[in-house]
């Protein structure tokens, strides 16, 4: 039901925040400016994550070439974990559209709208998807994520500026 709620405050443009904040962490070593921080816990809170989520963020030099971030999601003990990992050479702006594009992934395994089989198969909203049978940008998870993110950063850019 958030899931729809989030689509519709897109679409409208009136977004309904979570009614408490996410615990949100970042790798000790790199951290985060404070830009980053805010920009972040606005998105994490529009999408309705709340206090039942926690949310590390670390900034790597380790990720292969050509990716930018991943994101993992795991129930544990009733606690909703997400870890997203960015790669730690982005410029600022690339790495706060990065995280927000790996928080709608997170989001969307937290909805269990994108489930993983496997190394080679994934459930997208029912459907069994065979990922060596489509291509990165033909992916409709990935499409959602980019247009999700774009809009988000549309939004807290026209109200923060």
């Amino acid at each position: 039901m958030k899931k729809v709620f989030l689509l519709l405050g897109l679409i409208v443009g009136q977004l309904s925040m979570a009614s408490s904040n996410p615990k949100i962490s970042f790798n000790a070593d790199v951290g985060a400016n404070e830009r980053i921080e805010h920009e972040i816990m606005f998105h994490a809170r529009n999408m309705g994550f709340d206090s039942e989520f926690s949310i590390r963020i670390n900034f790597s030099l380790n990720l292969p070439k050509g990716i930018n971030g991943t994101s993992q999601f795991a129930e544990v003990n009733g606690s909703n974990q997400i870890l997203i990992t960015v790669n730690r050479r982005l410029h600022r702006s690339k790495k706060i559209e990065t995280i927000v594009h790996e928080l709608i992934h997170a989001w969307q395994f937290a909805y269990q709208d994108l489930k993983r089989i496997d190394e080679h198969f994934v459930k997208w909203r029912g459907e069994l998807i065979d990922l060596r049978k489509v291509r990165y940008g033909n992916r409709p998870w990935e499409k959602e994520a980019y247009e999700l993110a774009r809009i988000l950063r549309k939004k807290y850019d026209k109200k923060h500026k």
